[in-house]
C-alpha cells in the first residue's frame, strides 16, 4: 500500500456521491415535467371538451346567415375600448346577444366575432349588444351596437373605430307613441344610414322623446346633451330625454370623471 492509495479510495467515493446525486435530480426533473405535462394534458382535455358559444346568426326571414368568426378585433380597438379586453362572461351570450345576433343578415353585419360580443347594462334602458364584425354596413372592422326596444323591434348601425373615436358612433332611436309610420326611422351619426329593412326602429318619426345609444372611448365617464346627462357604462351611454331644440347628435359632449369636458378626437 502506497501513500497514494488512501487519497485513490477517497476520490472514488467522492465521485460515486456526485454521480449518485446527479441521477436524483435527473429523476426529479423527470418526474416534475410529468407532472406539468399531465397538468397541460388535462387542461387541454377540459378545454376541447367544453362546448363553444354557437348562436343562430340572422336566418332564411333575414337574407341568409351571417358568417362567424374567431379573429381578434384590430389592436387600435382592443386598445380603445375596455369593454373587448374584458373577458366574455355568461351574461354576454345571454338572450339579449341571441336575440341581436338573430336580427343580422350579411347584408348589415358579416364575420361576427363571437368572442367578442358583449352584452352591455345601460340604466333603465332596452337592451344594447355591441357586436364586432369583420365587416358591418360595408365599413371593415366594424362595431355594430344593437338595441332592442320594448315595444316594436330595435335598431343597429355599425361604426368604424374612427367614428368612435370622433364621437359619431351614436344612434338615435324615436320613440313615444307606438303609431305605425311608411318606414323606420333611424338616425346614426356620421351620415351613415342603413338601408330601408336592414335595421329596426320604433316606426315614430314626429315623437317627442327620443333615445340615444352612443359608443365611446375609454376615458370618457359620462355624457351631456343640453341639460340631460348620463352615465358610461362598457364603453357604451345611453340618453333618454325630450330632443333640445336647436342640439344636434354633434353637441353631445364627452365629460371625464370628474365631470370635465373631455376633447374628441
Amino acid at each position: 500500500m502506497t501513500v497514494l492509495d488512501p487519497l485513490v479510495e477517497q476520490l472514488s467515493r467522492v465521485g460515486d456521491e456526485l454521480a449518485a446525486a446527479a441521477e436524483q435530480r435527473r429523476r426529479r426533473v423527470r418526474a416534475a415535467a410529468l407532472a406539468v405535462g399531465g397538468t397541460l394534458a388535462f387542461a387541454g382535455a377540459a378545454a376541447a371538451a367544453a362546448p363553444l358559444w354557437q348562436p343562430v346568426l340572422g336566418g332564411e326571414s333575414r337574407g341568409g346567415h351571417p358568417a362567424a368568426d374567431a379573429t381578434r378585433p384590430p389592436a387600435e380597438q382592443l386598445r380603445t375600448l375596455s369593454v373587448l379586453r374584458r373577458a366574455q362572461t355568461a351574461a354576454d351570450r345571454d338572450g339579449a346577444s341571441e336575440r341581436a345576433l338573430v336580427l343580422l343578415s350579411p347584408r348589415n353585419a358579416d364575420g361576427v366575432r363571437l368572442p367578442y360580443v358583449r352584452a352591455v347594462a345601460t340604466a333603465g334602458g332596452p337592451d344594447v349588444v355591441l357586436i364586432p364584425a369583420r365587416s358591418g354596413f360595408g365599413k371593415r372592422d366594424a362595431l355594430c351596437l344593437s338595441v332592442a326596444d320594448t315595444v316594436d323591434g330595435g335598431a343597429l348601425g355599425c361604426f368604424s373605430t374612427g367614428e368612435v373615436l370622433a364621437g359619431d358612433a351614436v344612434v338615435e332611436v324615436a320613440t313615444g307613441s307606438a303609431r305605425p309610420a311608411p318606414a323606420p326611422d333611424v338616425r346614426v351619426a356620421g351620415g351613415s344610414r342603413p338601408p330601408q329593412g336592414e335595421a329596426i326602429a320604433l316606426p315614430n318619426p314626429d315623437a317627442a322623446t327620443m333615445r340615444i345609444f352612443g359608443l365611446v372611448p375609454d376615458g370618457v365617464a359620462g355624457v351631456r346633451l343640453g341639460a340631460q346627462a348620463a352615465a358610461v357604462r362598457d364603453n357604451v351611454f345611453q340618453l333618454s330625454a325630450a330632443e333640445p331644440a336647436g342640439t344636434g347628435l354633434a353637441d353631445i359632449a364627452w365629460l371625464g370623471p370628474a365631470g370635465r369636458k373631455l376633447p374628441k378626437r
